[in-house]
């Protein structure tokens, strides 16, 4: 496992399940989505993919791929490691 590997996995544990890391991934990505007002298809042509993608993400249907969490972050204004991070509401 990569050091940035283990720094991601030290964000979420043991808060999130292992098989429920996609379903937080796109509870993260709606929230920073909404929190910046954005509307899916905005945040599609932002980060040059595609705005099913997002949808997809979003409801915990489909992973993103490592490529598309990175653009995804960018457009976002974020690090790629805040669509792992957990809430300190969510910990507890």
């Amino acid at each position: 496992m990569k050091s940035n590997d283990t720094d991601i996995v030290a964000l979420m544990a043991p808060a999130v399940p292992a098989d429920r890391v996609d379903a937080h991934v796109g509870r993260r990505l709606r929230r920073l989505r909404e929190a910046r007002g954005f509307a899916p298809a905005h945040l599609a042509c932002l980060a040059s993919c595609d705005e099913q993608v997002i949808r997809a993400v979003e409801a915990g249907r489909s992973s993103a791929t490592h490529l598309e969490i990175y653009k995804l972050a960018r457009a976002l204004g974020v690090k790629m490691q805040s669509l792992f991070q957990v809430d300190t509401e969510q910990a507890a």
